[in-house]
This record gives C-alpha cells, sequence and structure tokens, in this order.
C-alpha cells in the first residue's frame, strides 16, 4: 500500500488547477472548510492537509459525466 500524499492548501489549489482544471484559491479552501461543500481534510496539529485521493474523488464527483455540444444539451441534461 503506497503512502498517501498529503497537500496543503496552497498546493491543494494548485493540484486542482493543474490536474482538474478546477480554481479554487485557498482563501475558497478555507471557505469550504467552514461552510462544507470542499474536499475533505484533515489536521495535522496546527496544519490543514488535504490527501491527493481525496482531492481527487471530490473533483471527480464535481465534473459531469458527459460533455455537451451546447447549452441546451447541459440544461436538459440537469433537468
Amino acid at each position: 500500500m503506497a503512502n498517501p500524499i498529503y497537500l496543503r492548501p496552497p498546493h491543494a489549489s494548485a493540484y486542482l488547477a493543474e490536474k482538474w482544471a478546477i480554481r479554487a484559491t485557498p482563501k475558497t479552501l478555507a471557505k469550504w472548510r467552514v461552510v462544507g461543500g470542499g474536499p475533505r481534510w484533515r489536521r495535522a496539529s496546527r496544519d490543514i492537509l488535504y490527501e491527493a485521493a481525496a482531492l481527487d474523488a471530490w473533483a471527480s464527483a464535481r465534473i459531469s459525466p458527459c460533455d455537451f455540444g451546447s447549452t441546451a444539451e447541459a440544461n436538459a441534461g440537469a433537468a
């Protein structure tokens, strides 16, 4: 079993942008930690840590399952 990779908020933000094209600044991640809706995180003493696998799972769940040819198709799929 491989050791998990943990990222601090600035690196987690960059990871989401580079791998998933999801813009989430460290400030946005901080807001999601308070209000919910963001990726799962852990605390190590005073440090906030995001596991790369948790970021991948969260990002994957946010992306639509198929591509669309128009906004009409996208809106029809959401209904």
